[in-house]
């Protein structure tokens, strides 16, 4: 599903407050009812045999990307979720409930609505409009919605891979501490005996590095940071599985809807 990459991306994007330096404030606001969303109308991937057996010691899905830049693209409007979804603020927000108003309402494309990072009211003017040379504009009322079919929470290491291999990145919960903040590359790992969730990232795949397994992430804190963008970390299997910032604790996959 190439689709499945640019909306986990995007969507997850959604609910981030802008990133400070040396400050650990949390930009994950669970929604009350997150672990009881979802909608699931056919098996998981880790309910598959045949998917479990055939899982690979390294996979990424960056390297298995079948769209290959084809048009059109799909970049979702984020300020259309921090507007009009219930789902968080500039402040920060629930991915689950990002994917729900997907499968419940539809996010347009990025053009519709462009990210202006400020809380707005949720109007008609606001949601889909263009502008004129002259500076005028008028609101848009047909434009496409892009949404979400199936989504809700996964655990288990081995179920989160079978649904990367099967249908790509996924986003999960991480403890962004101080040190993490300042991570510059290598495969991650940092000692917590308690872990407070206060970010979302997308994992998009895993692999062995040295005799460590490592989960591959994409964060959205920009090229400069980390592995241009990216960051490896270790799984739960590392040690006692407390050296992984909580990764492994809160999951999440949306499979969109391609017509």
């Amino acid at each position: 599903m190439w689709l499945r990459t640019i909306v986990l991306l995007l969507l997850v994007l959604s609910v981030y407050c802008k990133r400070r330096q040396a400050n650990t404030q949390s930009c994950y606001i669970k929604s009350p009812s997150e672990d009881t969303l979802g909608v699931r109308t056919k098996p998981r991937p880790h309910e598959d045999p045949a998917v479990m057996a055939a899982l690979p010691t390294a996979w990424d899905w960056r390297n298995n990307i079948a769209r290959k830049g084809a048009w059109p693209s799909a970049y979702l409007s984020v300020q259309e979720v921090i507007d009009c979804a219930g789902a968080g603020s500039c402040g920060g927000g629930s991915h689950v409930a990002v994917y729900r108003y997907a499968h419940e309402h539809g996010i347009p494309d990025e053009t519709c609505n462009n990210y202006r990072a400020i809380n707005e009211r949720c109007t008609s003017d606001t949601r889909c409009k263009t502008c004129n040379s002259d500076g005028s504009c008028h609101v848009i009322n047909n434009y496409k919605l892009w949404k979400v079919g199936d989504f809700g929470g996964i655990k288990g290491k081995a179920n989160i891979k079978a649904e990367i291999f099967k249908n790509g990145p996924v986003s999960c919960g991480i403890d962004a501490t101080t040190q993490f903040h300042n991570y510059t590359g290598g495969v991650y790992k940092e000692h917590r005996e308690f872990v407070s969730i206060k970010h979302i990232v997308s994992v998009a795949g895993w692999g062995i590095e040295s005799g460590v397994e490592f989960w591959t992430v994409r964060n959205s804190w920009g090229t400069p940071w980390g592995e241009a963008g990216w960051f490896r970390i270790v799984t739960s299997s590392y040690k006692h599985g407390r050296w992984g910032l909580g990764l492994d604790s809160q999951w999440a996959f949306a499979d969109p809807v391609l017509d």
